[in-house]
């Protein structure tokens, strides 16, 4: 289903801090960016390259385009803020409801949001091999 939605992936860490936006076209709805982060967390965690984990991660799964700005694309269904720090992932999660403006509907960790919304994350998330405490 075409939901469209805008990913902002951040790292900030002790050493590290950037930042990319994403634009997907594609599920975008809370249960469908369940999924999409239980893929990231699924990946092999020890091919990182310079701490930029969710970062690659996020990039590697199907379709996802980069943009500069969040007002690029216009039509946005979602928005999910993800921050990876030294030691957990946390999300903010927004959603235009009744109107065009972007509400909050969530702000915690990505494994409570995966808990809330994903169907498949006990499969996927596979904690022994997460050097990231979830």
């Amino acid at each position: 289903m075409a939901t469209r939605g805008i990913y902002l992936i951040r790292i900030r860490k002790k050493y590290e801090e950037m930042s990319q936006y994403f634009y997907c076209h594609w599920d975008n709805y809370p249960e469908g960016a369940a999924e999409y982060f239980s893929e990231a967390l699924a990946m092999d965690w020890k091919d990182q390259v310079h701490g930029k984990t969710i970062l690659k991660k996020f990039a590697s799964i199907g379709g996802p385009m980069f943009i500069s700005r969040p007002d690029e694309i216009g039509g946005i269904e979602y928005r999910y803020d993800v921050t990876e720090t030294d030691d957990q992932l946390l999300v903010q999660a927004y959603g235009a409801f009744d109107t065009h403006n972007l509400e909050m509907f969530f702000d915690g960790t990505m494994e409570e949001f995966i808990k809330r919304w994903g169907t498949r994350n006990e499969q996927l998330i596979d904690k022994s091999a997460n050097p990231i405490t979830l």
